[in-house]
């Protein structure tokens, strides 16, 4: 739309010249032009010699308006090479700062020099001047599209690192949660066991515990398990601790056979042991007796067995017995001393007291 208006003008402007240069001649030359005419008139008719007249007027006007022409378009030409020249020593101007710029870190300014890198490379394409210039831009392009890949590379690697971090920041205050709520449990736990008085009953029926109950004192190293008890006479879930290297079972028979000798009237002085001595030691009458529980761990150790007899026969003689854990078991320890499975040790119990002491 500019440009037809500029076009429109051009032409408005060397019609205007032309008529203005016309009647410049015309006045200019008006004698001669009028001894020509009567020159012509004496020569031809009136009306061929004004026809000729008015051409020659076109002609000079089409002339006139053609040189006007022909001199913008030149003026133009010459204009819009200044204007080349002037924008190619622009651009000039802007490689070299280009080139001796060092190139940016951050990414964004990065991408936007990449961008203005491919620009300058097209503009040095179409340019002739400029063309000495494209190898160095296109070596910086391809030195910052590399620093853009390290940039990103880094920006990625920090980006993981600080998701790592978050994450072991996370674990960190799960785990000081965790922490937290395990001692919040523990002191629960030892308050529950306090009350119990956990460190006094290495044993617990299970019937008459709570689930927290039954779950500290499982945390405090007790095991469930279903024994058979030589009171009830029947088979109770119970929780029990196990002392040293002994098992569930030992533990609750040593506790079964305690409970049991608690209630035959004259036995006193019921004690335990963990050591080389009898497993349970009481006094009756004067007298003190032992009692061994056995599992069978003992059978395989044929010298620690023999030391075991050797010890029992010379301090309690006639005055111990093994209640072994399971029946099967009873015919291997008879061979040695008084033994009994559970449902029999309290008639066992009874026959060596007699024995010991005759009516």
């Amino acid at each position: 739309m500019g440009q037809d208006s500029d076009n429109l003008s051009f032409e408005t402007e060397a019609f205007i010249l032309g008529v203005v240069f016309v009647a410049f001649l015309l006045h200019k030359y008006q004698t001669e032009i009028q001894n020509f005419k009567n020159y012509f008139l004496s020569l031809w008719p009136g009306t061929i010699v004004f026809l000729i007249v008015v051409l020659v007027y076109l002609v000079i006007f089409a002339l006139t308006h053609i040189s006007i022409k022909s001199g913008k378009f030149i003026f133009n030409k010459a204009k819009k090479k200044q204007e080349e020249a002037i924008m190619i020593k622009k651009e000039i101007i802007e490689i070299e700062k280009i080139l001796e710029t060092d190139l940016p870190l951050d990414e964004k300014v990065l991408t936007n020099e990449i961008e203005r890198l491919r620009d300058k490379i097209n503009i040095c394409n179409e340019y002739e001047p400029l063309q000495h210039f494209r190898s160095e831009l296109k070596k910086r392009l391809a030195k910052a599209t590399e620093l853009l890949g390290e940039v990103r590379k880094k920006h990625i690697t920090e980006y993981l690192d600080e998701k790592i971090r978050q994450k072991q920041d996370k674990i960190e205050n799960l785990d000081k949660e965790i922490r937290a709520k395990e001692e919040h449990e523990k002191n629960k736990n030892k308050m529950i066991l306090w009350e119990l008085k956990a460190e006094e009953n290495p044993v617990f029926l299970k019937d008459n515990l709570s689930e927290k109950e039954i779950n500290a004192l499982i945390e405090d190293g007790y095991c469930s398990v279903c024994e058979y008890c030589m009171i009830q006479n029947k088979f109770i879930n119970v929780l029990v601790k196990p002392q040293l290297n002994h098992s569930p079972t030992h533990a609750f028979l040593v506790w079964n056979v305690r409970k049991l000798l608690e209630k035959i009237n004259g036995i006193k002085n019921i004690k335990e042991y963990l050591t080389k001595e009898a497993d349970i030691i009481f006094n009756y009458n004067g007298k003190n007796f032992a009692i061994e529980i056995e599992t069978g761990n003992l059978l395989g150790k044929k010298k620690q067995l023999q030391e075991k007899l050797n010890y029992l026969n010379k301090k309690y003689p006639l005055r111990w017995m093994f209640i072994v854990s399971n029946r099967n078991l009873l015919s291997e320890y008879n061979k040695f001393g008084i033994a009994t499975q559970r449902k029999g040790v309290s008639e066992k119990i009874a026959k060596m007291l007699e024995i010991t002491h005759p009516i």
